[in-house]
């Protein structure tokens, strides 16, 4: 599912996705909550790719009301490629963060089109 629907409520923003008509009849939903998909002033910013942790936490804390006696859980996809912002340690960590501090999510993932990963962001093993 597209990010933004964690943010829609029940209006499918016109691509057929809801919350409300994914939960309860599958166990996981995967947003896909890449800030640089945002467009230009959403939440004020004029370019959301720049403020990782802000766009992941608001649209995971606008969901919680959709979300209210469900048993689906969420595990987005984060963004690790630079588009809009060069996505460095910083900016992966940020959404990391954001997916873990809801207690909507199971997990997350990150994405990359490109096939190009690196452990830029994640914490050493032995710091967990």
């Amino acid at each position: 599912m597209f990010g933004l629907v964690l943010e829609s409520g029940s209006f499918d923003l016109n691509i057929g996705q809801t919350l409300a008509a994914a939960k309860d009849t599958v166990h996981y939903i995967y947003p896909m909550t890449y800030p640089s998909h945002y467009a230009d002033g959403h939440l004020g910013y004029a370019n959301p790719a720049q403020y990782p942790y802000e766009i992941v936490s608001n649209g995971l804390r606008m969901a919680r009301s959709q979300m209210l006696g469900s048993t689906t859980r969420l595990r987005p996809w984060l963004q690790a490629f630079d588009l809009g912002a060069v996505y460095d340690a910083r900016k992966i960590r940020a959404q990391i963060t954001a997916a873990e501090e809801s207690d909507l999510t199971d997990g997350w993932f990150l994405w990359n089109a490109s096939n190009r990963y690196t452990d830029a962001g994640l914490k050493a093993k032995n710091a967990l």
